[in-house]
Formats: structure tokens, sequence, C-alpha cells
């Protein structure tokens, strides 16, 4: 198969579980790294005045809070993806489906693919994921550079989310939406932690 061409059909499926979980896994490590920044920072000594090390933690629990956010967002949107192909047969709702933001698709996609419940807008995991989705708009619509000045920490708005608490719980997200989706729909959890 040359670099251009496309994947077969019948083994796009197989392809796109692999991405999914290819995803998360990224995800996950990231969410991990994140953590074990904020930790190192946190267990060195207070300062006025933010040192070195304090600032390259900061940031380093910024680049990967970010790297876990924008990766469970883009697992969970061909994890859905993949879902439509395998159980909508119309082309054109699969199309348009392909074509809704991810909040929209995610509290859509119960409705469309034949079940009688669905996510509640307003709580938990649809509330969280709308949380995600956010950061992740302003971290790849907004392109700021991380302001930190000399003598103190000053995150710009965009950044402030960027963390390991929403990098924890865009995980945490991910397995409830797809846990909850496979339920209103009737099919397995996929294996695995996603």
């Amino acid at each position: 198969m040359s670099t251009g061409s496309r994947i077969p059909t019948k083994i796009r499926p197989k392809v796109k579980t692999i991405m999914d979980e290819l995803l998360y896994e990224y995800a996950k490590s990231s969410a991990n790294q994140a953590n074990m920044a904020n930790q190192q920072r946190n267990a060195l000594p207070p300062s006025a005045i933010p040192t070195a090390a304090q600032l390259s933690l900061l940031r380093e629990e910024i680049q990967h809070s970010a790297v876990a956010i924008v990766s469970v967002v883009t697992c969970l949107d061909t994890y859905l993806n993949s879902v439509f192909e395998d159980k909508i047969t119309s082309d054109g709702l699969r199309a348009s489906m392909k074509g809704m933001g991810p909040v929209q698709k995610w509290y859509n996609a119960p409705s469309i693919l034949g079940s009688t419940t669905g996510f509640n807008f307003d709580s938990s995991p649809m509330s969280d994921f709308r949380k995600i989705v956010k950061y992740r708009h302003e971290l790849i619509i907004h392109r700021q550079e991380i302001y930190i000045p000399q003598n103190s920490i000053n995150i710009v708005p965009e950044y402030e989310n960027l963390n390991t608490a929403n990098a924890s719980l865009a995980l945490k997200t991910s397995q409830s939406l797809i846990t909850s989706l496979c339920h209103f729909i009737g099919i397995s959890v996929p294996g695995g932690e996603i």
C-alpha cells in the first residue's frame, strides 16, 4: 500500500479501534506526566519569587495537561465516528453527524443510534465533557504563549484550565461517556480503559 493510499473499508474499523486506544493511552500518559510535574512543583519549598524549577514544572504540567485534553477529545471523536460507521446505514445521516461539533454529536448520538434514553445535557458526564471541549477549543483556537513574568506567575486565561485536575477529568469523562453510550444503545463496552 502506498503512503497516500486509502485504508480498505473492511480494515478501517480495526484501524480506528487502534487509534482510539493509542489516543487514550497517549492522554493517560500525558495526564500522569502532568500530575508528576504538579507534585514535584508542590514539593519544592515555597518562595516569594518563583524559581526556575517552579516555572519549568508549571510549564510541563500545562503542556502535558493540554496534550491529555486534546487527545481525549480526539479519541472520543474517532470512537464515536467508528460507532456511526458500524451502526448507521444512511451515508447522509453519517455525514451530518460527522459534521457536528463534539458536544452536539455526543449529545445526539444515543437518539440517532436508536436509544430511548440519553445524556442529560447539564449533568455528568455531558457537563464535564462540555468543559473539556471548551478547554480544548480555547487551546487550539486562541494561540497565545504562556506569559510568565520574571517575578511572578501569570497564566493567560486560555491556559488556566490546563492543569492536572482537568487532565484527570478528561480521562474520567472519556470512560463515562463511552460506557454510558454503550449502555444506552445496547452494545458491549470496549475492552481496556477507553
